[in-house]
């Protein structure tokens, strides 16, 4: 969800599906690979297990974030309405990235469920509009498996 409704502050989140048991810590994000605008550190474990989702927002209070009540990690991140990349990795290897050319207005943008390797995932037809409404109105599955596109 890179362009909310309303204003984007406190409001921006993405999801990231795991495939295996793992620890989160150390995760880096950032725009382009190799160029890390974020990193998830704790002294504890952040433990994510096989099958499930990984919702980071810019913020956990349901009253700022659009009224989600399940996000797992706060990001210190920002993500770009339109023409834009985004990438994830561990220990400086990138895992995945993707690019965007324009995101709707309180619409996230959706990875078909059958897509989620990082190769099929970089198919723009892999993508569409969010089309369920969560928490304050805008539309997406936060945390949650997404609709197959049409």
């Amino acid at each position: 969800m890179a362009n909310p409704e309303g204003r984007d502050a406190g409001k921006e989140w993405f999801e990231l599906y795991v495939g295996a048991d793992v620890d989160l810590n150390g995760l880096e994000l950032g725009k382009t690979p190799g160029m890390v605008d974020f990193e998830l550190i704790s002294r504890e474990c952040l433990r994510v297990t096989a099958g499930s989702y990984a919702l980071l927002a810019k913020s956990a209070d349901a009253g700022q974030n659009g009224g989600m009540q399940n996000v797992d990690f706060v990001m210190d991140f920002g993500l770009v309405n339109s023409s834009s990349s985004m990438f994830v990795g561990m220990d400086g290897v990138s895992l995945d990235a993707i690019t965007w050319i324009s995101s709707g207005i309180g619409v996230a943008t959706s990875l078909d469920p059958g897509s989620r390797d990082p190769v099929a995932n970089d198919d723009p037809q892999s993508w569409c509009p969010a089309t369920a409404a969560y928490g304050a109105g805008d539309r997406g599955t936060p945390g949650a498996t997404n609709p197959a596109c049409p």
